[in-house]
């Protein structure tokens, strides 16, 4: 039970890219640091819509309209000179406003293999502290067996004594009766 805590403890984080091991790991992958502030704002983006497409979400983001907005409108747009829907047929775009661009494929190859590394990182560190375990259990059996063999000759000790006390009570009782 344990270890199936201790496993979930430490890859977890991982799976879900909150230690900055698996995000490390795919910079370090792509060769180098530059840009990484916007590479990691795409790769948010992407694993973004990725999540919302797998779970059948509309794509809803700050800079992207509402499914519901046949009109071009951002969400926060708002009435022009209190005129509404009457007095005005066009379109107010917000600024800002552009379409995602569709992923490629080496998108998804890039992705997959920073996921990669970020397991591969995980697992890294999975390893290293089981190893710090098994030398951990080592030791301590090491010294529970050199505290069995001191408890063995510490009772063969007290064996020892309880008969020379018994024969020296007869011995003494020898010599006094």
């Amino acid at each position: 039970m344990q270890a199936a805590w201790l496993l979930g403890a430490l890859v977890v984080p991982q799976l879900l890219g909150f230690s900055h091991g698996a995000r490390g790991a795919e910079r370090e992958w792509e060769g180098g640091w530059g840009g990484a502030q916007e590479e990691e704002r795409e790769r948010e983006a992407l694993m973004l819509k990725h999540l919302q497409e797998a779970l059948g979400l509309p794509a809803r983001r700050g800079d992207q309209n509402p499914e519901g907005n046949s009109e071009g409108r951002g969400a926060w747009a708002t009435e022009e000179n209190g005129q509404g829907e009457e007095g005005e047929e066009e379109p107010t775009p917000t600024p800002g406003v552009s379409p995602s661009p569709s992923p490629t494929p080496e998108d998804a190859i890039t992705y997959i293999l920073g996921r990669l590394a970020g397991l591969d990182a995980g697992l890294h560190q999975v390893h290293v502290r089981l190893h710090a375990l098994d030398t951990r259990v080592a030791e301590l059996t090491r010294g529970l067996r050199q505290l069995r063999e001191v408890a063995g000759d510490t009772r063969d000790a007290v064996q020892a004594l309880q008969e020379a006390q018994s024969r020296a009570e007869r011995e003494h009782g020898r010599l006094e009766g």
